[in-house]
């Protein structure tokens, strides 16, 4: 699996030009590598001399592979090689040795190359909101601001590229950003996240919008609403609870919380007929401190684990925006 990786003739050439020039030393390169293995536009970073050569990190992470030559001609990694290659591997930054021809090379750490996206096309999209649409929907009339809208989307996705878009009441926001999210979604096998401000909004798109997208793109995609973990109930307390409750001033909720969590199939707050008191819900809600996990015995059953396996399969994600920031938090923490 490791030899796969090459070199274009051209970048050979490119390389073995550069480390001519610069009389044989050390020289580090950034590149990219395709799907196929193809290592190209190998662009110098730092140079060093026989012995040794600087590698800035803050310079490798622009690209998804670093070469560096052994003037010795030996291509295994040295010591310090390995070390510099753990670092990059982190980033899914591949890591390769060649000597100063280039016409060896040892991969050292094999990169994560990520798949070319396949581009919505701009004209499908237009042709669903001008002729599609009609068919499916009563009354339809066509808006020149949500069809600008979800083809500027449009552009955005295919060109990897951020979209700000302020648009009034009345445009038909949703539609006109989950058409696009579901054609990319299906032709890429990517996950899409829409984030909400409000709990009516989700309740919207997952009842009401999404169901009619599915239909007009004639689209299999599951989408989920991802909660917070203290929307749902935890069987473990639940189970503790059991013996409290004739003996508790908070008896009446309780009671109920306990008939309805053996019937439930969510678990979640929302599907409750009444709203609980702060006390009481919190007696019963999933809590990260009290969580044993996978230790626990209702762990098969949990209804925020159910969440977690069904959020991991489905290609349409709605979240709140607290939800998604402290998810992003979270990751910038890891890098």
């Amino acid at each position: 699996m490791l030899n796969k990786y090459q070199l274009t003739e051209e970048s050979r050439e490119s390389i073995s030009e550069k480390i001519t020039s610069y009389g044989g030393g050390e020289i580090f390169f950034g590149c990219n590598i395709d799907e196929n293995g193809e290592i190209y536009e190998a662009t110098p970073i730092c140079y060093g001399n026989e012995d040794a050569v600087l590698a800035p990190y803050e310079l490798a992470n622009k690209f998804n592979g670093v070469l560096h030559n052994h003037p010795s001609g030996i291509i295994q990694p040295s010591s310090a090689d390995m070390q510099y290659a753990q670092q990059l591997k982190n980033q899914g930054i591949g890591f390769f040795i060649i000597n100063n021809d280039a016409s060896k090379l040892t991969t050292v750490i094999p990169p994560i190359v990520l798949l070319t996206a396949k581009k919505i096309n701009p004209d499908q999209v237009k042709e669903i909101f001008t002729e599609t649409m009609g068919k499916h929907k009563k009354d339809y009339e066509i808006r020149e601001g949500q069809l600008k809208m979800s083809l500027n989307i449009t552009d955005s996705l295919n060109d990897n590229k951020i979209c700000v878009i302020e648009a009034g009441t009345g445009i038909g926001k949703s539609l006109a950003y989950l058409i696009p999210a579901f054609l990319w979604a299906e032709r890429n096998n990517e996950r899409v996240v829409i984030s909400t401000n409000t709990i009516n909004l989700q309740s919207q798109i997952l009842n009401k919008d999404i169901p009619f997208v599915k239909k007009l793109l004639d689209s299999s995609l599951n989408a989920v609403l991802v909660k917070g973990r203290r929307n749902y109930i935890c069987k473990l307390k639940i189970y503790h609870l059991d013996s409290e409750l004739e003996f508790s001033d908070e008896s009446e909720e309780l009671n109920t919380i306990l008939n309805w969590s053996s019937t439930t199939e969510s678990g979640t707050i929302d599907e409750l007929n009444f709203v609980p008191s702060p006390g009481v819900w919190e007696r019963v809600c999933s809590d990260s401190d009290f969580c044993v996990s996978n230790n626990c015995a209702f762990y098969k059953d949990c209804c925020l684990q159910r969440s977690r396996r069904e959020a991991s399969e489905a290609n349409i994600l709605i979240v709140n925006h607290h939800i998604l920031f402290a998810d992003v938090h979270i990751r910038s923490q890891s890098k």
